[in-house]
């Protein structure tokens, strides 16, 4: 396959957008972001692989160059654009893979093949996935993280940790508000009378407000994301409001160093764009917690000790706890036993749980997942590292509990403030757990590709990122009168799913579970592989929004938006 010049492909894309007025253009795609499920745009949609990545990815684009002067509609011509610019953005996300395919990795060689899969997947989902989980989660992460630094960023910043998180609060509500306002002339009985299924109709014929209210939404159908500062100047004091927009915006009259699809991206740590000095526009707004985080931890990690002791900090005092708190809000039945912080045989353990003679032997891995490389044999080589450092340490440490409870009547664990010991004849199932700070995509989710095992006959561990676990576990709750017995099933069809399945993203394996866990049953013994429809993570949504499934805030904001 021939080289691209990925720069001069960029620069193809930039000659495209910089013909539209940067607004129109970046209010497009900022409301696709939001909306693309009920918008649609049929072939431009079904082009783009990733919604959000490759519109974050134009969005940049566009702030990289000049003004212009034709505004935005979605239209025949347009969409002609959106289609060439789709197309580039496939051949450019393809090109970072495209060296690999040579002569050399055509070859025959099933360990080359195996590695540039590997590779393949992992760039792609490091890449162009998003990550599915609940603002709730987000903001949990602020509060555990941060509430104990209160008085730091007090200090550095004029403003507390709660009004951080305040300001992502109200922002979501102002959106909601405009939502209904915007929105509103679709209500008017006039309106329905003239206009709806009708080609042309007299905009005289309306009234004021509601001819208004469709010229807005027609000149600028992002407009419920615009918000002013006056929409926030009774909420926040004036130096506390400045403070947060001049660092989280960006002004769309500067134009930003932006070119590569896999170079950081600005939005990602300004999700805001400024408008005018008044008006501002969210792209992104579930973006902002973690947008949040991002900055008080780059703002409290200013020297290489306080680095260093927020990164302790986040691993075991934060992430493990977190992990603990998930399970124990699981495992209510007053007769689990629960042991945190444990050592056996002089080993230090995380968390152990018994439950129904079932033991459950969960480890907390906080490595580093770096960013894969576009040379595959680097690559592969990077990506097995960090492998090894987070999911196979995980394992290791799961199995020598498991064998110690396999091989012995009893074992004694100790804890800060006793030691105990455990019957293992009581114990009639085992199953180890390995729990991630990060999303480590299809290498996690079928453990057979990379995972190394002493004997080939001993059972894969369940690795999943903690968000999904949260996610999952309350899922079960809700959905099954025995949410233990489920998730006990969950873990056993797990094991041998391994080597059957296609998917970067552990979450559509466990919305095919609830949906049909017979089904699913029943693959395990069939030669059947098997590659998750993406769609049936809805069930997950749609339990969310109807309120099925909630993640207990650990700060109630006022501004929360019910």
């Amino acid at each position: 396959m021939v080289q691209i010049d990925l720069e001069r492909k960029a620069s193809e894309i930039k000659e495209i957008i910089s013909a539209y007025t940067k607004e129109s253009f970046i209010g497009f795609f900022a409301d696709f972001i939001r909306n693309n499920k009920i918008r649609g745009f049929d072939e431009f949609s079904e082009k783009i692989k990733s919604k959000l990545r490759d519109s974050l990815y134009l969005i940049a684009l566009r702030l990289s160059t000049d003004e212009g002067s034709i505004h935005f509609d979605f239209n025949e011509e347009t969409k002609k654009d959106l289609i060439k610019v789709a197309d580039i953005i496939n051949e450019i996300v393809s090109s970072f893979l495209a060296s690999n395919y040579n002569e050399k990795y055509l070859s025959k060689n099933s360990q080359i093949k195996y590695e540039l899969f590997i590779h393949e997947t992992t760039f792609k989902n490091y890449f162009q996935n998003g990550v599915l989980n609940f603002v709730e989660q987000e903001v949990n992460h602020i509060v555990n993280m941060f509430e104990p630094h209160n008085d730091k960023i007090k200090e550095k910043t004029g403003l507390d940790l709660y009004t951080f998180i305040d300001f992502y609060y109200l922002t979501e509500k102002l959106y909601k508000e405009k939502v209904y306002d915007s929105h509103s002339f679709l209500l008017d009985k006039s309106f329905h009378e003239m206009a709806i299924g009708k080609i042309e109709f007299d905009l005289n014929k309306l009234s004021k407000d509601v001819k208004s209210k469709f010229l807005n939404f027609t000149e600028r159908p992002h407009l419920s994301l615009v918000f002013n500062i006056s929409d926030f100047n009774k909420f926040i004091e004036e130096d506390k409001l400045n403070y947060l927009l001049d660092n989280f915006s960006i002004n769309i009259n500067d134009k930003i160093d932006f070119i590569y699809y896999t170079q950081k991206n600005p939005l990602d740590f300004h999700p805001i764009i400024k408008l005018s000095n008044n008006e501002y526009l969210n792209i992104f707004q579930k973006q902002l917690p973690t947008s949040i985080y991002n900055h008080l931890f780059k703002l409290l990690g200013d020297n290489q000790k306080s680095l260093t002791q927020l990164y302790q900090r986040r691993g075991k005092l934060v992430f493990e706890e977190k992990t603990l708190e998930i399970f124990k809000n699981f495992f209510k039945d007053k007769n689990t036993k629960i042991y945190h912080n444990y050592t056996l045989n002089g080993f230090e353990q995380d968390i152990l749980i018994i439950h129904n003679r079932i033991a459950y032997i969960i480890e907390c891995k906080t490595s580093k997942f770096r960013e894969p490389m576009r040379d595959t044999e680097k690559a592969y080589k990077r990506i097995k590292e960090d492998f090894k450092t987070s999911i196979q340490e995980g394992y290791n440490q799961c199995l020598r509990v498991e064998n110690e409870i396999f091989e012995n009547e009893r074992i004694i664990i100790e804890t800060k403030n006793q030691k105990v010991e455990i019957n293992t004849n009581n114990i009639l199932n085992v199953f180890s757990i390995v729990v991630t700070l990060e999303r480590y995509g299809a290498i996690q989710t079928d453990l057979s590709l990379l995972l190394e095992k002493d004997n080939e006959n001993d059972f894969y561990p369940f690795s999943i990122f903690i968000d999904d676990l949260e996610i999952f576990l309350l899922s079960l709750y809700k959905k099954f009168n025995n949410p233990y017995r489920k998730f006990e099933e969950y873990l056993e069809i797990r094991q041998s799913l391994n080597g059957k399945i296609m998917s970067a993203d552990e979450l559509d394996i466990c919305a095919m579970f609830l949906k049909n866990s017979i089904g699913l049953k029943k693959i395990i013994n069939s030669h059947t592989y098997i590659i998750p429809d993406p769609f049936l993570q809805n069930i997950f949504d749609d339990m969310y929004f109807n309120k099925e499934i909630k993640v207990k805030l650990k700060y109630e904001s006022k501004f929360i938006f019910s």
